[in-house]
């Protein structure tokens, strides 16, 4: 029995790291906690990535945490599938406004004119 509850617990436990891990974090809004939980990144170096973010603004990319000092390519490549920066993708997806274009009506066709207003 004793053996039983030892292995529930383990598998509870990889159940719950597992879900920890497949959690994406967003770079420019973690909190220091939250970066702490990344593979290679403790508390120190998690203080670090929110100073940097405070000091230069958000993050543009992703491979800009190894402006971080202290993070370097390995810890990136560890952690790239778990990491985003909202601002990033909605910049890129992000058009710009460009007032429609009126295309001359074909030929032969009437356009079609505003009604009068009431007196």
């Amino acid at each position: 029995m004793k053996l039983l509850h030892q292995i529930c617990l383990v598998l509870l436990f990889s159940l719950l790291t597992l879900t920890a891990t497949a959690q994406t974090i967003d770079l420019n809004t973690a909190t220091a906690e939250e970066l702490a939980t990344l593979d290679g990144v403790g508390a120190t170096k998690a203080a670090a990535i929110v100073q940097y973010r405070e000091m230069n603004g958000p993050f543009s990319s992703v491979d800009d945490l190894t402006k971080v000092k202290g993070i370097g390519d390995k810890t990136l490549e560890k952690n790239r599938s778990n990491l985003t920066v909202g601002a990033e993708s909605k910049q890129d997806t992000k058009m710009e406004s460009v007032a429609p274009t009126v295309s001359p009506p074909a030929a032969g066709h009437t356009t079609l004119k505003p009604p009068k207003p009431a007196n």
